[in-house]
């Protein structure tokens, strides 16, 4: 590192800041987390009686967080989470990229279209279904 280096972002794998004291390194990461804050995007509210229409019987269900809904919900963070995956995490837990729904796939259709149970499917416009055994 350079001398007055005291930031490093690591792609989309982290934030390193460093200081003197664990009180300057705290104020310094409110402050760099403040600068690279954006609102989240706006969007509907996920159909939960869809949703619970497609877990039922199927091992799937809904995530604890409402919120995790909002990447099916925006077209934009649909097809970035379609993609592939973004950092290393999202490939342990979630695997290569996330699974998202053809129009009007069930569940098992989607199982059936993988050949595996993936941790999450997202249902453009409707909504995300965790399996049974996912962590929340």
């Amino acid at each position: 590192l350079r001398p007055g280096v005291d930031v490093l972002i690591l792609g989309n794998h982290g934030l390193v800041v460093a200081a003197e004291t664990v009180a300057e390194a705290e104020r310094l990461l409110h402050r760099v987390r403040s600068l690279l804050a954006r609102p989240a995007r706006q969007t509907a509210a996920p159909d939960i009686a869809a949703l619970t229409a497609l877990a039922d019987g199927s091992g799937y269900r809904l995530p604890a967080d409402v919120e995790a809904h909002a990447v099916a919900l925006d077209p934009d963070s649909c097809r970035t989470a379609e993609a592939g995956s973004l950092y290393p995490d999202h490939v342990i837990f979630l695997g290569r990229g996330s699974v998202v729904a053809r129009p009007g796939e069930q569940v098992a259709e989607v199982v059936a279209r993988l050949g595996a149970n993936p941790v999450a499917m997202l249902f453009p416009g409707a909504g995300v279904l965790m399996r049974g055994d996912a962590s929340s």
